[in-house]
């Protein structure tokens, strides 16, 4: 089936797991058109990590994966510090992915968990590819 034939039933979305960084790190490489600074430095493995570790992040709560014929075609990621009422959020999806709903979907996805960790503001990036 071509993505073009897929619905959205085909897709799964699922929160980290360990050993998603691999999966992680193509999506990103796929989506975006130029080098990507995560945490101060271009995306890699160890960025990934980094982001991973960071005590703001709690990856099995606040990173989801939209998975599709078991490829990773989009993640979604929320920082919520629970000193702060605002949390930051990513959405990214494949560009071969894009346009049937699912950045809505995984947007909601850490909206929802925003509002549960007590978050009454979400600022989220966005980056605009041709």
């Amino acid at each position: 089936m071509s993505n073009a034939e897929s619905t959205a039933s085909d897709i799964v979305i699922r929160n980290y797991h360990p050993g998603d960084e691999h999966s992680w790190l193509a999506l990103i490489e796929a989506a975006l058109d130029s080098p990507y600074d995560w945490f101060n430095r271009r995306v890699s493995l160890d960025a990934l990590g980094t982001a991973l570790q960071h005590p703001d992040m709690h990856p099995a709560y606040n990173i989801f994966f939209a998975e599709a014929a078991g490829q990773v075609v989009g993640c979604a990621g929320l920082w919520r510090s629970p000193e702060r009422t605002r949390g930051v959020g990513c959405v990214l999806v494949h560009p071969q992915w894009r346009r049937p709903g699912l950045g809505t979907e995984l947007l909601q996805r850490i909206s929802q968990r925003a509002r549960v960790s007590g978050a009454n503001r979400l600022d989220v990036g966005v980056v605009a590819q041709s």
